[in-house]
């Protein structure tokens, strides 16, 4: 038996497989499989969400597929999969959700990479405030605002950017 469920999800990763089909309609539908370091799902998208979705499913980058769960019970089989409603890159729902970015520095990361990071903040304006917390030596972090002209639009070549000056991954949370 086959049961969909109420049962909101939202999944992140990348389309590892589609299969494009027509309905019997002839409207066009996919199958696709998503992938993420933790494992896959398999998530159907009719005609309406295929189509208002086709150019995202097919851009090669992370996205975010909101749908419903539907789960198939029989002999030794609990797998689920999402009936997906819409798919949206990765990147632009973190531009459109993110309030305010936090960089985690030490002391000597800021006093070493001071101009570099002000470059950095400077070629991506936007309206998104930049708070910094640094380590510092005996007395732990420490935030600081940093002024209106240095807010920045989180995007993919900030979080990059940011990544390759501070030859780490957890240097910027978007939140």
């Amino acid at each position: 038996a086959t049961r969909t469920h109420d049962t909101e999800a939202a999944v992140a990763g990348v389309v590892s497989a589609i299969r494009k089909r027509r309905t019997r309609k002839g409207r066009p539908m996919g199958f696709v499989t998503l992938e993420d370091q933790g494992g896959q799902v398999d998530c159907v998208f009719f005609s309406d969400p295929y189509t208002s979705s086709q150019r995202v499913l097919d851009a090669e980058q992370p996205i975010l597929i909101r749908g419903k769960i539907e789960k198939s019970n029989g002999e030794g089989n609990d797998a689920c999969k999402i009936i997906a409603e819409s798919a949206e890159l990765l990147s632009v729902v973190r531009e459109q959700r993110t309030r305010v970015v936090h960089l985690m520095l030490s002391e000597e990361e800021l006093a070493s990479k001071l101009d570099a990071l002000t470059g950095l903040l400077r070629a991506s304006p936007g309206n998104c405030p930049v708070h910094l917390h640094l380590n510092v030596q005996d007395l732990g972090w420490v935030r600081l605002a940093v002024g209106e002209e240095l807010q920045v639009i989180p995007d993919d070549p900030l979080v990059q950017g940011l990544e390759e000056l501070f030859q780490r991954p957890d240097v910027a949370r978007m939140m």
